[in-house]
């Protein structure tokens, strides 16, 4: 996220050195439900933030992350949902890469991580998880988590 911003700006910067081009206006800037939040001021600010969010990408080791502009009515909602894993903390993507290949039918790439504690016997953690994952959960009876993570 804070790439995407760092892009953002220098793009909304490069707008400003041209007195002939359209100088976007947004009215909010931000991280809800952790994703990237921005509002835009008017529909010509829409189409130059879609424009520009369709040419960026960001590098991710050795692949590059290709970027989706939505509206809000578009965001899937999540659910909450908490775990706790005893013993030494594994961190999130190790955590989420167990569980994922344990359990075929969550989509741990969806999840988003709310918060995170380590405590002196293990690590809580809550995520907000996409609908598919949740029924998968609910039609197992929450039973599909393997208990043996590590």
């Amino acid at each position: 996220m804070t790439e995407l911003h760092r892009l953002l700006i220098e793009r909304l910067e490069g707008t400003l050195d041209n007195p002939n081009v359209f100088v976007p206006c947004f009215q909010e800037l931000g991280v809800r439900a952790n994703r990237f939040h921005l509002s835009c001021a008017n529909m010509e600010s829409y189409e130059w933030l879609r424009a520009t969010v369709q040419s960026l990408s960001i590098p991710v080791g050795d692949s590059q992350l290709l970027l989706t502009l939505v509206k809000p009515a578009e965001v899937p909602k999540l659910m909450r949902a908490e775990a706790y894993v005893p013993g030494a903390p594994l961190g999130v993507p190790k955590f989420l890469r167990l569980l994922a290949g344990q359990n075929r039918g969550l989509r741990v790439k969806r999840w988003a991580v709310r918060h995170q504690q380590t405590t002196a016997n293990g690590q809580s953690l809550v995520f907000g998880i996409d609908q598919d994952s949740a029924a998968s959960l609910m039609a197992a009876d929450n039973q599909s988590i393997k208990p043996m993570l590590g």
